[in-house]
């Protein structure tokens, strides 16, 4: 690995544990987050489109065990950012041929499924956690729309980074929109309590996350 291998980089790829491996991956998607959503914005506009197309590539780049991230570090030429930004405009296309052409592989529809669910759930998250005062994308002004798809960039990398089991608990409340009583059945919770109390702990969680990241609650 080159010597000017970024650290978050150089940390995602050496990580051995699953714990390591979400640990840097969340770095890593905070450190790259603005540099991928910007060259995305380049080939969409549509805020749907950008958060899809932005879904797509982080998988992708974490696809196949890091494949995308290793062959960069095999050439040991370039600037990393210049790099990505190459990719990230080729992955955006890449969705774009995806969610709008005919697909070639039944996987194909399910992937673009799986990636709707991800920004519906990042969606009612944002609600959940106090972050509908923030500007939205709707209202025409281009400052609003970057922070708009920055701040979900945000906590869709931070969800992404949250345990299966987590992950799960907030797509049954928020998705399917399933009460206490019903989740705990289907996880085996002990009760609705231990329910609620895990929902609050994981937004709680959500929300320390994204001001460490440098994104400030409108709620006091």
């Amino acid at each position: 690995m080159s010597p000017k291998t970024p650290l978050e980089l150089r940390s995602v790829l050496d990580a051995t544990t699953d714990v390591a491996r979400t640990r840097a991956w969340q770095e890593f998607a905070a450190a790259y987050s603005r540099v991928i959503l910007h060259a995305i914005r380049s080939v969409h506009r549509d805020h749907d489109a950008v958060m899809d197309a932005y879904a797509f590539a982080l998988q992708k780049l974490r696809d196949d065990d890091l494949r995308r991230l290793r062959a960069f570090c095999s050439t040991g030429t370039g600037k990393f950012t210049t790099w990505l930004v190459v990719v990230a405009r080729r992955l955006a296309h890449d969705w774009h041929r995806q969610a709008y052409g005919r697909p070639s592989r039944p996987e194909d529809e399910e992937s673009r499924m799986e990636r709707q669910a991800r920004r519906r759930l990042v969606d009612l998250a944002s609600e959940a956690i106090d972050l509908a005062g923030f500007p939205d994308a709707s209202d025409g002004g281009t400052d609003a729309r970057v922070m708009a798809d920055e701040i979900r960039a945000a906590l869709a990398a931070e969800i992404e980074a949250l345990p299966p089991a987590d992950r799960l608990l907030l797509r049954l409340r928020f998705e399917d929109g399933l009460a206490a009583k019903q989740i705990a059945t289907v996880t085996k919770a002990p009760s609705p309590f231990h329910v609620y109390r895990r929902v609050n702990h994981v937004l709680a969680l959500l929300r320390q996350r994204l001001v460490a990241r440098g994104v400030e609650s409108p709620i006091p």
